[in-house]
């Protein structure tokens, strides 16, 4: 490496102004060219004596004085983007690598899913669900019942085995969560395993909303709960023991029900519920405009009226609610929103 005499001469031949008088003017340019580049690499290989290199530097540029050209005879440069630049390259160079920036949180937060999922054909039979303690989840019937559960309305469209094939779905979450975690965590499983796809429509239609009959009054079959009833669902949705209790007298322990087309017996259940109940029975959406909450007692038994050949003596659902419950059906109607299916792929077996 070359010490400090030694650079200053060779630094001072190459700019000497008698040298580039006598030089060609390409030679020149190229003297200029390499003085640059000895400057660089000089400020790179003795840092150490960057002191005394500067004042060297200052000196040299401010003596020597280049012979001025012409338009005319200046030579043309190739347009540089500031990207190429050479000195670009250099400051970069010299102040090391650039320290990294702030990392980026994703904006998107992250959909929850079950840890482990099975969906698997079944014969005709039973259809029903379970939200168990422990994160765990399994469904039997159809599959458009998982797509109501998991995006919250009646479902529309879809070729014909969505609701004819019938299957098990279980599946379990890493952790304990609640009913409504779970059911978004349906959402990921029917777009990766069924491909779904979907759009929702809102459309008015008939309706009916289940009133009181009587101002206040209720029906003979048709009593408040006196036991917490969302204390023990809370209770056995947790995992929790509870207590049993003695059957009420409609024959049913409490809080528990039994619903059947044609005949309901509960021992204590919501009237969201049993709007839900009737609504299934009469074909079109029943609304719960009754102003009661909680969980009540009942037993309503009427003609199933699904069944056409059926020539029971037993009232309508209509007559029976009055008579029995002290509600009734208004008509009315209702903005409803559906679920459109644009496209599900029939599940392979795991």
């Amino acid at each position: 490496m070359a010490n400090r005499s030694q650079l200053e001469e060779r630094l001072m031949a190459i700019l000497n102004p008698a040298t580039c008088r006598r030089a060609p003017r390409l030679a020149r340019l190229a003297a200029v060219a390499f003085a640059v580049c000895a400057i660089a690499m000089a400020s790179l290989r003795l840092q150490a004596q960057a002191p005394v290199l500067m004042p060297l530097v200052s000196r040299m540029t401010t003596d020597v004085a280049l012979p001025r050209q012409t338009e005319e005879e200046l030579p043309q440069r190739p347009t540089v983007s500031l990207s190429e630049s050479p000195t670009v390259a250099l400051d970069a160079t010299l102040q090391g690598p650039s320290a990294p920036g702030p990392a980026q949180a994703s904006t998107a937060p992250e959909e929850p899913s079950f840890d482990v999922a099975s969906i698997k054909r079944k014969e005709p039979g039973m259809a029903g669900l379970r939200f168990d303690p422990g994160g765990r989840f399994r469904m039997e019937g159809p599959l458009v019942m998982l797509v109501g559960i998991a995006y919250g309305g009646p479902v529309q469209g879809g070729p014909a085995w969505l609701r004819t094939d019938d299957y098990v779905v279980e599946a379990r979450a890493a952790t304990d969560v609640p009913r409504s975690e779970m059911e978004k965590m349906l959402r990921p499983l029917l777009r990766d395993r069924l491909n779904l796809a979907f759009h929702r429509e809102t459309h008015e239609e008939d309706a009916y909303a289940l009133v009181l009959a009587r101002d206040g009054q209720l029906g003979p079959q048709l009593r408040k709960s006196s036991v917490d009833c969302a204390a023990r669902i809370a209770a056995v949705r947790a995992g929790q023991e509870i207590s049993v209790l003695s059957p009420l007298p409609n024959g049913m322990p409490p809080c528990l029900s039994r619903p059947r087309s044609g005949d309901l017996v509960s021992g204590g259940m919501t009237i969201d519920a049993l709007a839900g109940y009737v609504g299934g029975e009469v074909g079109r959406r029943v609304l719960n405009k009754t102003g009661l909450d909680g969980y009540y007692e009942m037993s309503l038994r009427h003609r199933d009226e699904r069944d056409t050949g059926n020539d029971s003596d037993l009232p309508t659902v209509s007559t029976a609610l009055s008579e029995q419950l002290g509600l009734r059906l208004q008509t009315t109607r209702t903005a409803i929103e559906t679920i459109v299916i644009d496209r599900i792929d029939r599940p392979t077996e795991n």
